[in-house]
């Protein structure tokens, strides 16, 4: 049920963002209490927040407002509802 995943997502997760890599990992110091002081901690979190995914599968973008594009939204809709509720919750 998507309200009851919204209500989860408001209640009981702490939010991040891939495209805010920076500002994600900064409130999960914040929270969690974390405190980066030495240079091994400091060049872990820089490693982080320059990840890059080398690993991931290369695909073409699927240009926004396509069929394609369409496709995928209509197939996904809920996942798609919930992160646009979650990018709400970020801000």
């Amino acid at each position: 049920n998507e309200l009851i995943a919204k209500e989860v997502l408001k209640h009981k997760c702490l939010v991040g963002l891939i495209k805010k890599k920076a500002e994600s990992l900064n409130r999960f110091e914040k929270f969690m209490g974390w405190n980066i002081r030495d240079n091994e901690q400091e060049e872990c979190f820089e490693r982080l927040i320059d990840w890059d995914w080398s690993n991931k599968n290369k695909h073409d973008l699927v240009k926004k407002g396509s069929d394609t594009w369409q496709a995928l939204v209509d197939a996904n809709i809920f996942d798609v509802r919930l992160y646009r509720f979650a990018e709400e919750l970020f801000e």
